[in-house]
């Protein structure tokens, strides 16, 4: 088959969600404040960067296991932010408040804990696994794709169909496209590349909220969402290519597709559809999506709540519609849209913005590989820059081991040293108190350490205490108590005095008198 290839960049108009069956868990995620981010990491490498007490209290949380413990677990992630590194995005302001009302659900039941906890999670939009940067995936906007050809192709006349049978959309679609199966469908031939984001896509958490079409006193019962979206503004390239039959045989497409009529189906369906949802939101006070009035930017709408009608063909839509309960009905039009707020009630229109909305610009050939070459270069200087981060991580890290060794190593000199000194105490008071009180005394008048170490605390003059005690002493136990005041006052010079010292002298005398 011959094939042709096209070259397109996309531009987000409006907030973009796609799907892709992953969450942002609580568990798994902290926000700081101060930058207003929600910073999703890995729980070993977050556990890794602890210190030694930091994981053990952690430990302590997890192994609890309650339902109110997880709200420890939070808090104890919060208060240790500066541990957590990995993929950083913008949170609005009402998903920061809604973060702090959650750590601080402490004290309430458990089924009420488990119904908050539940409701806090964030639908990650679709995503590259080697990277985690968010991207468009083909098969997105090939769905886009074939709703706009369908809706161009369809004939003038009506054409016969149960609008509630099962198989309705797949009836409608082979009698549209003249095909029947796999091989006969002319959009298989239509290959459509993911689109990757040019630099870095931005991203952020935001709330979608339903609110009804038409002003009422009763909001949408609907529960809000919170989901993680590509921002206006980002930029993606890609590719589609097409396939033409050049003499095969067998089950072949009867009417193949040319870019030409891509292109066209896109500028007139999506243009339409943009205008009718303008007039809707106009009716609640919202500011739709403004399109560019040339036929080189051609609109699309893809992902989460790009709304019924963008998804269904004129003169065939049947859309379901909740009434109450589990009662329904159906309808050519939707009564409800979902928007992207800023807070999980949103009192202000103003604040709101419709989701999904794209721009699709043809690039030639040199154009995207400019682009390419532009994108290969930033990579590398991303690729740099992680590595200089996992360096220098890797340091700090290593210095934070070494500073915990140190650490470590000193509380257990520490520990020996304490022990050393109790044991050794312990010692001194057992030989202490293995004395007599004689022999006590005797050491306390040489000042000897040990006695200085035992002698009782309201004993403010030690060697007058003992003296105190020598004429109430036994005789054995006077002369232990002079000689041991001799040998003091020879040492201190106080043995040898006159009589004008008479108190000394009178002390030197009784003990002479006890010796001899």
């Amino acid at each position: 088959m011959k094939q042709e290839t096209f070259f397109f960049r996309l531009e987000t108009l409006a907030p973009l969600h796609i799907g892709c069956g992953e969450d942002y868990e609580p568990a798994n995620f902290v926000v700081r404040r101060e930058t207003g981010e929600l910073i999703s990491f890995d729980p070993l490498e977050f556990i890794s960067g602890l210190g030694r007490e930091e994981k053990d209290e952690f430990s302590r949380i997890c192994g609890q296991g309650t339902i109110a413990s997880l709200l420890d677990i939070l808090n104890f992630m919060r208060r240790h932010a500066d541990k957590a590194e990995g993929r950083r995005v913008q949170a609005c302001a009402g998903f920061l408040e809604h973060y702090d009302a959650t750590l601080q659900l402490a004290g309430q039941k458990e089924w009420q804990l488990r119904r908050e906890l539940n409701q806090f999670r964030i639908e990650r939009t679709a995503f590259q696994p080697l990277n985690g940067r968010a991207y468009i995936p083909g098969s997105s906007l090939k769905g886009a794709l074939r709703t706009a050809l369908l809706d161009l192709r369809q004939p003038p006349g009506k054409i016969q169909i149960n609008p509630q049978g099962r198989r309705a959309s797949g009836e409608l679609e082979k009698k549209i496209l003249d095909g029947g199966s796999f091989a006969t469908d002319p959009l298989r031939l239509v290959k459509v590349s993911d689109f990757v984001a040019e630099g870095e896509p931005a991203t952020e958490i935001v709330y979608a909220v339903n609110k009804k079409k038409k002003n009422s006193h009763f909001d949408s019962s609907a529960p809000y969402q919170i989901l993680e979206v590509v921002k206006p503004g980002s930029i993606f390239t890609g590719s589609i290519t097409i396939l033409q039959p050049e003499g095969e045989r067998g089950d072949i497409p009867r009417k193949t597709v040319t870019m030409r009529e891509l292109e066209q189906a896109m500028y007139h369906f999506f243009r339409r559809e943009n205008e009718r949802e303008n007039r809707e939101l106009d009716v609640i006070g919202v500011v739709g999506v403004e399109l560019p009035g040339d036929k080189e930017r051609l609109p699309l709408r893809i992902g989460r709540h790009s709304g019924a009608e963008s998804l269904t063909i004129r003169g065939y839509r049947h859309i379901k519609i909740k009434l109450d309960g589990r009662n329904f009905t159906h309808k050519n039009h939707a009564t409800t849209i979902w928007l992207a707020a800023d807070q999980k009630k949103a009192e202000k229109s103003a604040s709101l913005k419709p989701f999904g909305w794209l721009l699709a610009t043809r690039l030639s050939a040199e154009e995207m590989a400019a682009l390419r070459q532009k994108e290969t270069e930033r990579r590398e200087k991303e690729k740099a820059r992680l590595k200089d981060i996992a360096r220098q991580r890797k340091v700090a890290e290593r210095e934070r081991r070494e500073r915990e060794r140190l650490a470590a190593e000193a509380e257990k000199k520490e520990l020996a040293e304490k022990a050393a000194r109790e044991a050794r105490e312990a010692a001194e008071l057992e030989r202490w108190e293995l004395l007599t009180e004689d022999e006590q005394d005797a050491l306390i008048v040489r000042g000897d350490p040990l006695a200085r170490k035992f002698v009782p605390e309201k004993v403010k003059d030690p060697i007058q205490y003992v003296w105190s005690k020598i004429d109430t002493a036994d005789s054995e136990q006077k002369k232990k108590l002079a000689r041991a005041f001799k040998d003091l006052w020879q040492e201190t010079g106080k043995w040898k005095v006159n009589k004008k010292k008479k108190k000394q002298f009178e002390k030197v005398q009784k003990v002479k008198e006890i010796l001899s």
